[in-house]
């Protein structure tokens, strides 16, 4: 049962995290293999090394989510191994159209169409290296292409959770004041702390808890659930 306290006035807009909160756990990531692809798809092969370096380096540049991190991480890659590199925007969409995205969880999605059915605004917010248009294109894939998109890939944001900046572009593009703003995501740095300190209200999603597990109250106000579904429990 949930705390007895007062509950918030329903909010005029959800704002969703995409990876761990609407997503499947599969990953789709560019790693070194798929780059040597790409290179080997456009006339250039490369030595078997480039990848292990690459490898090794992702998360240095993938956990940054902006516009040029991955085109960085190429050059960087290609300067250590002194390789020569098509037109990089050629090569980056190689490397995407390959790549692919992160599956969007048939119900994860359900739970989204629920809030918009509800006459709710739904902004994708997520931290990605994808140029916005190939997640805008999952979106679409999954029947959600009407959700408002902010990610930190644009160039309009250049900027990832948990910094101010990407909060406040969430906000802007949700068009409505930010205590009218539920943030929804499965990080509580990210998705909780950092919305939160920008003046909305925040619901983390926690799969480690039971799934039956009744949702509950954090004493900041912000709620806890275990599944997307519970989410109309806690924002009605």
């Amino acid at each position: 049962m949930l705390p007895s306290s007062p509950r918030p006035s329903p909010p005029s807009a959800i704002a969703f995290d995409f990876a761990g909160t609407l997503t499947t756990t599969e990953r789709r990531r560019p790693d070194g293999a798929l780059v040597r692809r790409a290179l080997a798809g456009l006339g250039i092969d490369t030595a078997p090394d480039v990848a292990a370096s690459f490898d090794t380096s992702l998360w240095r540049y993938y956990t940054e989510s902006l516009p040029d991190s991955l085109e960085r991480l190429v050059r960087a890659t290609a300067t250590r191994h002194g390789m020569h590199l098509p037109p990089m925007k050629t090569l980056l969409d190689e490397i995407w159209r390959e790549c692919g995205d992160h599956p969007v969880d048939p119900e994860a999605a359900d739970a989204v169409r629920a809030q918009h059915a509800a006459g709710r605004i739904t902004v994708l917010a997520s931290n990605t290296c994808r140029p916005p248009a190939y997640r805008r294109a999952t979106l679409a894939a999954a029947d959600l292409a009407w959700m408002r998109l902010v990610c930190s890939s644009d160039a309009r944001v250049a900027a990832a959770k948990p910094f101010d900046r990407f909060y406040q572009r969430v906000i802007e593009v949700a068009g409505v004041p930010a205590s009218e703003i539920v943030f929804v995501g499965d990080r509580l740095d990210k998705d909780v702390i950092g919305p939160c300190n920008a003046g909305m209200r925040a619901v983390l999603v926690d799969s480690r808890r039971p799934l039956a597990a009744a949702p509950a109250r954090l004493v900041d106000g912000s709620f806890v659930i275990s599944r997307l579904d519970q989410l109309a429990q806690v924002i009605a």
